[in-house]
């Protein structure tokens, strides 16, 4: 009876022993699932950043784009107005000259004098010039 009674404690004794292994493997484990929890947290707040930044990125840009374009504008209507005002020069211009080579006088409001417009790109102005060939008015370029 001394035998068996030894055996189970034996057995006991190997079932408290691997109960406790495995309360230590389950702490193991749970300790694991935590940190993992923890690293699936940081992930998920660096992707809400990322897409934060991202759309916010985006926002600049399209806000940057809309400035461009309306710079642009603003520029292409300036140049508009001074391209819209040398031309009325230069027709003043070949208007005085074809009155003077005809021999008579330009009306006043085509004397006006040339323009000191600053040019974005290096235009240069025409200005007509008699062909000696066919004794016609043809442009040629002046420069500014």
């Amino acid at each position: 009876m001394r035998a068996f009674l030894t055996q189970i404690a034996d057995q006991l004794e190997d079932m408290l022993q691997t109960q406790h292994t495995q309360s230590e493997y389950l702490q193991e484990l749970e300790r694991q699932i935590e940190e993992q929890r923890q690293a699936e947290d940081e992930i998920r707040r660096a992707v809400v950043a990322a897409e934060r930044i991202g759309h916010e990125l985006r926002e600049n840009a399209v806000r940057e784009s809309d400035l461009l374009v309306a710079q642009a504008t603003t520029q292409r209507e300036s140049l508009l107005r001074e391209a819209e005002a040398r031309n009325v020069e230069l027709e003043a211009q070949y208007g005085a000259r074809m009155a003077a080579l005809e021999g008579r006088s330009a009306p006043a409001s085509l004397n006006s004098k040339r323009s000191t417009t600053s040019w974005f790109w290096n235009v240069s102005a025409f200005r007509p010039s008699a062909s000696p060939r066919w004794n016609a008015p043809t442009w040629s370029v002046m420069p500014n």
